[in-house]
């Protein structure tokens, strides 16, 4: 097996590397690596839905979309992401426990108690350590997952913190859960080295094992394949499956109502009841932003003239 760190900090990149390695090599893989903030979201989840659109517009936090399953998970440099690749006869017969057991025996070794739960994720003391998705192309397997060490769970409360009952749509829901870090029982590690002992650990699991440094022709082809996928509002956004959007809410004593259908990403029906402004703005709103990319920056290129508190108004309730 060979055995892969990406020194990498781009999201985009590391996401593109795991569909290169898993789509183009022949050897099995295990790889580590950390990411910048993200949001990256399961490949048939509503990307809007998940996250907190206007938290991470503001913050700059970019949102992908991975090509396996699961739930949305919030990326940051305090956050160890491993994957393994695994070439068989039968993908579909590759049990989740043969990789968690193993995740779960290098923290025991490290002086953690962890278990896994009947959602395939990683536990210590009642909390989520660890979730974890999978992947099948052809007969190989993509097995990945991430390891909360020491991220910034306050920035992860937040960019997650969505409003799904606004949505209707058929797409796969994530299921949250009480999460922690890894440095809370180990003080002395940083996430730095707490990367080294797993790949020194998985490196030692086997005299097959091998360390890979990605070679020019990889890291080009990669960034192929970040450019051409992970980059693109198109995946990250437009993958969503169609969906209908509503919220009410209350404003200088009248209820207001925003009512989009979207499709692709893309805006294909709006209806817009807002007292505190004139009908013939309304349905000038409408028609501009039809047929435009359901995001903040549509929305604001369109309202630009409005007051700043009615263009708040009208953001804050269509996301």
């Amino acid at each position: 097996m060979l055995c892969i760190q990406s020194h990498n900090l781009k999201a985009s990149f590391n996401l593109a590397m795991e569909e290169y390695l898993l789509k183009e090599f022949k050897e099995d893989i295990f790889f580590v690596y950390r990411n910048e903030d993200a949001v990256i979201v399961g490949k048939h989840q509503n990307a809007h839905a998940e996250s907190n659109a206007l938290f991470l517009h503001e913050q700059h936090i970019p949102l992908y979309r991975r090509i396996s399953g699961g739930g949305t998970v919030f990326h940051d440099k305090g956050n160890l992401n491993y994957g393994f690749i695994s070439h068989t006869k039968a993908p579909a017969q590759v049990s989740f426990n043969r990789f968690s057991n193993l995740i779960i025996g290098f923290l025991k070794s490290i002086g953690i108690d962890a278990n896994k739960n009947q959602r395939n994720s990683i536990e210590t003391q009642g909390l989520k350590i660890s979730g974890t998705a999978e992947h099948i192309f052809k007969n190989t397997v993509l097995h990945h997952g991430t390891l909360l060490f020491s991220s910034n769970l306050d920035l992860l409360s937040k960019s997650l913190a969505s409003h799904p009952e606004r949505y209707q749509h058929k797409a796969v829901p994530s299921v949250r859960s009480k999460v922690g870090n890894l440095s809370d029982y180990l003080p002395n590690i940083s996430v730095e080295a707490f990367s080294e002992l797993f790949m020194k650990f998985v490196l030692h699991t086997s005299s097959d094992n091998l360390s890979y440094l990605l070679k020019t022709k990889d890291i080009n082809n990669i960034e192929i394949i970040s450019k051409e996928r992970y980059q693109q509002r198109k995946w990250n956004y437009g993958y969503s499956p169609p969906y209908t959007f509503q919220d009410r809410w209350e404003y200088e004593g009248k209820t207001q109502q925003i009512d989009l259908g979207v499709k692709d990403g893309f805006i294909e029906n709006i209806h817009l009841k807002l007292s505190f402004l004139p009908e013939e703005i309304t349905y000038n709103i409408e028609n501009a932003i039809i047929e435009h990319p359901h995001s903040i920056e549509s929305f604001k290129a369109v309202l630009h003239r409005l007051s700043s508190n009615h263009i708040k108004q009208i953001i804050q309730h269509s996301f």
